[in-house]
């Protein structure tokens, strides 16, 4: 009841009361409701690193939805899905964005996916990368760790194979390659 009356006295929510029916909302302010639960502050969302023009375009998309919603919002640019997980489970930021797979492997019962965007929205495509001529085995497979879909499809890519996992940031995937340092991964 409390919070009711501190949400209609901030004007989140107007109410309709309509005497033995009951009471029902007239209207909702989302900006004043997120303001609200965000203790007043602007809404924190853990976007993936803008590496493509996707994922740009994506970060601009949210950014103005929120926008239009009249909610304060700002970005942490994080790498890696399983990363912008624990920065939501610790409070860190209000909304985590990250493919389907990873967010269905992530969340736990207690956790929900808000909103699933259509199918391309965060990434295009992956390829498999391969450096010619190497023929070595174990094949040396470069696996960024926090990535859950990277690490998920060099698994279903090379299952059955002899590989060694070499762990590193995607960012670092092409130096690596053309150094010589590792034999194959897949790439967004």
């Amino acid at each position: 009841q409390q919070e009711l009356a501190r949400g209609e006295g901030d004007g989140a929510v107007s109410f309709v009361r309509q005497g033995k029916l009951g009471v029902f909302m007239g209207a909702r302010s989302v900006g004043a409701l997120r303001a609200g639960a965000a203790d007043g502050g602007p809404m924190v969302a853990a976007m993936p690193l803008p590496g493509t023009r996707r994922l740009e375009g994506l970060a601009t998309g949210i950014k103005h939805c929120l926008q239009v919603s009249s909610i304060d919002a700002y970005f942490l640019f994080v790498r890696g899905s399983r990363r912008r997980m624990e920065a939501l489970r610790r409070g860190r930021c209000h909304i985590a964005v990250m493919s389907v797979l990873a967010a269905r492997a992530l969340c736990t019962p207690s956790e929900e996916i808000a909103l699933e965007l259509p199918l391309g929205s965060f990434v295009s495509g992956h390829a498999v990368f391969t450096v010619p001529g190497r023929r070595r085995r174990p094949r040396r497979v470069i696996v960024d760790s926090d990535s859950i879909d990277q690490r998920r499809l060099c698994e279903a890519q090379f299952a059955g194979e002899s590989i060694e996992v070499v762990p590193a940031p995607y960012m670092q995937f092409s130096q690596m390659l053309a150094a010589g340092a590792a034999d194959a991964t897949v790439w967004s």
